[in-house]
């Protein structure tokens, strides 16, 4: 399992982005580096939360490194700080992401497409709270989607947490299927280590 951290800044977002991209791309280890607004991540930051109230969100910008890049990143960052007038705000160490989502699906194949998305999933990726409800009506096949009887139900809900890549995946899959809704993905970390 690869750790992340989170690093959140204030300015100059894409030359930020290109700069992290530009330092993986040049270690030549097979590093990814996400941009946080090219995801459904919610946001956990008291600063963030407000410049966002206050219309002037995109200031803010948050960016996932692995710690293997963690420390030539943050050196290269200050670097430039001065000169391109933007700010680290935090870096903070990704401990795991997570997620809820419900469903109430009357479409057998997507009630299929669910549980196999859930029985297959990677084994760092946990499922709580999840008791699905699977309802056949073999007298009502052939109702129309909105009659007062499907012939097919599964309604459920639960939360999906676990190791970040693995999370991120299984979000985007379930998010795919009809009449499945999720939350936005939440970012847990560990103890602020950077100003």
């Amino acid at each position: 399992m690869i750790t992340l951290f989170e690093i959140v800044t204030k300015g100059s977002g894409d030359f930020i982005f290109g700069l992290l991209n530009g330092i993986a791309l040049g270690r030549d280890r097979d590093e990814k580096v996400y941009r946080g607004g090219d995801y459904d991540f919610k946001n956990t930051h008291l600063h963030k939360s407000i410049a966002e109230y206050l219309g002037i969100g995109k200031q803010y910008s948050q960016f996932m490194v692995p710690e293997s890049m963690i420390e030539q990143a943050t050196k290269s960052l200050q670097i430039f700080s001065d000169d391109l007038g933007y700010t680290v705000e935090t870096t903070q160490e990704i401990k795991g992401l997570h997620f809820d989502f419900s469903m109430e699906i009357f479409v057998r194949k997507n009630g299929e497409r669910v549980l196999e998305i859930i029985r297959n999933r990677e084994e760092t990726i946990r499922i709580s709270d999840f008791d699905p409800e699977e309802i056949v009506h073999a007298d009502a096949k052939g109702a129309e989607m909105y009659a007062p009887e499907h012939d097919y139900e599964l309604r459920g809900n639960g939360r999906v947490s676990g190791s970040f890549s693995e999370v991120l995946a299984m979000y985007y899959r379930l998010k795919e299927v009809d009449q499945v809704n999720v939350t936005p993905v939440e970012i847990e970390l560990a103890e602020e280590t950077a100003d």
